[in-house]
């Protein structure tokens, strides 16, 4: 018996992509599927936009299920949850007509074959006009991601990910963290003298309890213009 592939992906979280698959199931059966042909392929994490490894995976094991004559239909509720790119697009829809599987979506209202395995003509012109307009939405959601980053350096605000040792997170802002900027200062001193190694200082932090600063995170320290320049963050640094 060949199944249904109730497809579902987001980027974000697990409740999202529950959620997402459930108006789908019911959207599947709304059209004529019985939920025990049903089989679940997406992932929460897996990005359309970047194409990550998750995204990836997802889809090779759609087209795996698709060449081995396992699938009937594909059932998704928006086309921008299938792709983002208009290439992988293209692909998808060729694969899908080659072995003639069917694709439902829901918004917009997409049906790519007739009932008699042949290409619907409308069917198949919504998904370009959308699967293109999936793409130049993915390019506007990148640059507007990347015009907030640069505000936000430009601002000194955070963009998410591990604050660098030195600074402190006050709401949205990085601001200097007054103990540890003493020990980034002391570091930068003593190297620059050249009183100690960067492996002889790790040690001498390590011993007093300092595990952050091992020999690596010294390393990428001390290369760290920011902390001299300031051009992302407040400098610590005085040149």
């Amino acid at each position: 018996m060949k199944k249904v592939v109730i497809w579902s992906r987001c980027s974000t979280s697990r409740q999202e992509i529950e959620s997402q698959r459930l108006e789908t199931e019911l959207y599947a059966m709304s059209i004529g599927y019985d939920k025990k042909d049903f089989v679940y392929i997406g992932s929460a994490g897996a990005s359309a936009v970047k194409v990550n490894e998750l995204y990836k995976r997802d889809i090779n094991e759609l087209y795996s299920m698709i060449e081995n004559e396992q699938v009937k239909a594909v059932i998704c509720w928006s086309l921008n949850r299938l792709s983002r790119n208009d290439v992988i697009a293209m692909e998808i829809k060729q694969k899908l007509i080659t072995y003639q599987v069917q694709l439902h979506v829901k918004e917009p209202t997409i049906t790519l074959l007739n009932s008699d395995g042949t290409v619907n003509t409308g069917g198949e012109l919504a998904f370009s006009l959308f699967a293109t307009m999936s793409k130049q939405q993915a390019e506007e959601l990148k640059s507007k991601a990347k015009r907030g980053k640069a505000r936000n350096i430009e601002n000194r605000l955070y963009n998410g990910g591990r604050v660098p040792y030195g600074y402190v997170l006050n709401g949205n802002k990085i601001e200097i963290d007054i103990p540890t900027s003493l020990i980034i200062k002391e570091a930068f001193e003593t190297f620059s003298r050249g009183g100690m190694s960067i492996r002889a200082l790790a040690r001498e932090y390590e011993s007093r309890g300092i595990n952050r600063l091992n020999f690596s995170a010294l390393y990428k320290m001390l290369l760290n213009e920011n902390y001299c320049n300031g051009s992302i963050y407040e400098p610590i640094i005085s040149t």
